[in-house]
């Protein structure tokens, strides 16, 4: 009975140990379609996008995420984006989405 009761302490204790490993260690990372349309949620809450505007930016973060850049060719092309966004939106819509740009700026820095 002893040995029976000790085997299932251990066979528990390493269950327990392999399913903390397995919550820190996989992460979750969106695809580029899901952060499209993450950003687009974002977008259209706080600057209410017409369909065409939405159908406008998913084309622009679409073509973003195809090239695959990194580093500081990545960091160019997000301005560009962000500047062909700029020219679709109205009047009314700039200013919130400048707004919304610095947010996720300093949500950013704030994560590292």
């Amino acid at each position: 009975m002893k040995k029976i009761m000790l085997t299932l302490a251990v066979v528990f204790a390493a269950a327990q140990l392999t399913f903390a490993q397995t919550d820190t260690t996989h992460r979750h990372h969106p695809t580029p379609q899901q952060r499209t349309e993450q950003k687009i949620k974002a977008m259209d809450e706080k600057m209410s996008l017409t369909d065409e505007q939405k159908s406008q930016i998913r084309a622009l973060y679409s073509a973003f995420y195809d090239k695959k850049l990194q580093g500081d060719e990545r960091k160019e092309a997000m301005r560009q984006v962000n500047d062909d966004i700029v020219k679709l939106l109205t009047d009314e819509q700039k200013p919130k989405f400048r707004q919304l740009m610095k947010e996720n700026r300093e949500n950013k820095e704030k994560d590292k």
